[in-house]
């Protein structure tokens, strides 16, 4: 596996201005998906490793913040590593693959009926995203995607059946900082792994990705809560 690059630090209140930077968009969102959120729709919410982590783990925060307000079951939140570049029969395993995971978390989903709530950085082409939708259409499940950043051509929205909710039209800056959420993908495997298990690393650099991977969780943490709050005073929610 290749190494990753390093994102840069802010002495700002924030260690990562790639985290911070992600306010605008995910308000955006969140104004979109507001009303499914409030009405609890979904049970499940599905990353696209690995730059897909940070945004997932922060509306995963912040929707779960909302269900314990409505007192609804919070949602799941699992990943799987994206499948860019992925065609023929590479494509078709890496959806079996999926196809096998939907149905054991299928298994443990208490109310089978709620969405899947799909959540990735920044869409192009789509296809990254292509063996998910597919695995998840063909289990007649419902679903929406999220994306922070869109800078599609294509006309997506038909092949999947579904509108993108996007926070912003360009390439997000939290795109291919996979060092911020600690892991790194190979597009034929489902999940993806620890980069401080790449023995590529020196054990000095393990040690500073990992003080990386803490400060970008408290990052999301911080930005998650600021977002909930101004959400609550706009919806009068106590």
């Amino acid at each position: 596996m290749a190494k990753e690059s390093f994102p840069s630090k802010t002495k700002e209140k924030f260690h990562f201005k790639e985290i911070e930077q992600l306010r605008t968009p995910v308000e955006r969102v969140m104004k979109k998906l507001y009303p499914k959120i409030a009405a609890g729709e979904y049970g499940l919410i599905l990353g696209d490793d690995a730059s897909g982590r940070i945004p997932s783990l922060l509306l995963n925060d912040i929707i779960r913040g909302i269900y314990q307000e409505f007192g609804h079951e919070y949602p799941r939140l699992s990943f799987v590593a994206g499948s860019k570049e992925l065609e023929g029969e590479a494509k078709d395993k890496k959806k079996e693959k999926i196809s096998r995971f939907l149905e054991e978390l299928q298994k443990k989903q208490k109310n089978g009926e709620r969405k899947i709530l799909i959540v990735t950085d920044v869409i192009a082409t789509g296809v990254s995203l292509d063996p998910l939708i597919e695995a998840i259409k063909e289990k007649g499940i419902d679903f929406d995607v999220v994306s922070m950043g869109d800078v599609s051509s294509y006309d997506i929205d038909s092949r999947w059946g579904k509108p993108i909710y996007s926070g912003e039209t360009g390439v997000p800056k939290i795109y291919g900082m996979g060092s911020l959420s600690g892991v790194e993908k190979n597009v034929n495997e489902l999940f993806s792994h620890r980069i401080k298990d790449n023995d590529a690393y020196t054990d000095d650099e393990k040690i500073d990705m990992q003080m990386n991977v803490n400060e970008a969780r408290e990052d999301t943490s911080r930005l998650a809560g600021e977002i909930l709050e101004k959400i609550r005073k706009e919806k009068k929610i106590k």
